[in-house]
């Protein structure tokens, strides 16, 4: 549970418009299984452990919602590289 990334949104409307939420966009099930967005701040955290040596990127869009009743959306291109640790004994 490690915090890694804040993404934010700004929305000046008054309200439920300018209540944002985030989460995923069009997210694999293998993202969330790495990664958790908190919906109400937009922090992500490490939900596991990654490994260089089984994958050494992950490349995902977030997105910022507001609720009013014609809701707006925009994304954001979240590129997370993975640092190789000499993790394996000679």
């Amino acid at each position: 549970n490690t915090s890694i990334l804040h993404v934010h949104a700004n929305d000046n409307d008054i309200g439920r418009n300018g209540w944002i939420t985030y989460d995923f966009s069009d997210a694999s099930d293998e993202f969330r299984t790495f990664f958790s967005v908190d919906r109400r701040t937009g922090v992500v955290q490490l939900r596991s452990s990654l490994d260089y040596e089984r994958r050494t990127n992950f490349v995902f869009y977030l997105e910022a919602r507001d609720a009013g009743e014609d809701r707006r959306s925009t994304k954001t291109l979240v590129n997370i590289s993975v640092i190789n640790e000499n993790d394996c004994p000679p």
